[in-house]
């Protein structure tokens, strides 16, 4: 008897079990926190969970009518400036594209791009900017305006992975659709560019709408960290989730 593959099945079950609940709870308590804001009351969860049922039931022809999507991007992305259908990502440009942020930022929202995941401290932007372990781009429209943010933090060439973060900054270019398309071709310039294998994001675990649209794009959840994080006197739990090349 081969006691050696029968403990590595055992270890792969038990770590499958803990990635489902893990995954479950987060889910759920999402769901839970966000419809309690939209005034949900106990009658409404029915309904909710009827519509779930509906998506289920359709979700085999709307993942196949994605995955068609997603397979006609085959150019490789080696180098930035990329273009994309509507945006264009170039290297950001302190000079150009700093009082954009710095409009950007008096959003709450947005601050979270610069928070740090040790200290849980707003980072200063000149340092982390010019930091070569991190490697900032820009997010603009065809017509060169800026409305967005993305970085790979803490580059780890070693063991090839870093921390991605996004920001669609301006309020007014927000549920376009603009944060997918960004990162996708984000994520290709980090493989195929940089050379990365694994790229990991920190989501607040509330924020049902991010994690979903991680989700889509090929997210997958590594683990929940309890209590990780405290934004204005409230501890936030905070999801690790990761997308391997």
């Amino acid at each position: 008897m081969n006691f050696t593959n029968n403990k590595s099945e055992s270890m792969k079950d038990i770590e499958s079990d803990l990635s489902f609940e893990v995954n479950l709870n987060t889910l759920a308590k999402s769901i839970y926190s966000e419809s309690k804001e939209m005034g949900f009351k106990s009658h409404d969860y029915v309904k909710l969970m009827n519509e779930i049922i509906d998506m289920t039931v359709n979700n085999k022809d709307i993942s196949e009518q994605e995955n068609s999507e997603s397979r006609k991007t085959t150019k490789k992305i080696t180098e930035l400036p990329a273009s994309t259908k509507n945006l264009k990502i170039r290297h950001f440009n302190s000079n150009m594209d700093k009082k954009y942020v710095s409009n950007w930022l008096k959003d709450e929202n947005n601050k979270l791009f610069f928070l740090s995941t040790t200290s849980k401290q707003n980072l200063n932007i000149e340092s982390i900017v010019t930091d070569e372990k991190n490697i900032f781009a820009t997010i603009t429209l065809k017509d060169k305006n800026p409305i967005g943010l993305l970085a790979i933090l803490n580059i780890d060439q070693k063991n090839k992975k870093g921390e991605m973060r996004k920001m669609i900054g301006d309020i007014s270019e927000r549920s376009k659709g603009y944060a997918k398309e960004a990162t996708e071709i984000w994520i290709k310039y980090c493989i195929e560019g940089l050379g990365l294998n694994k790229i990991f994001i920190n989501t607040i675990e509330a924020n049902i709408k991010n994690i979903s649209l991680n989700r889509q794009i090929g997210f997958k959840v590594e683990g929940l960290l309890k209590k990780e994080c405290i934004i204005d006197n409230v501890e936030h739990d905070v999801l690790r989730m990761a997308y391997f090349k």
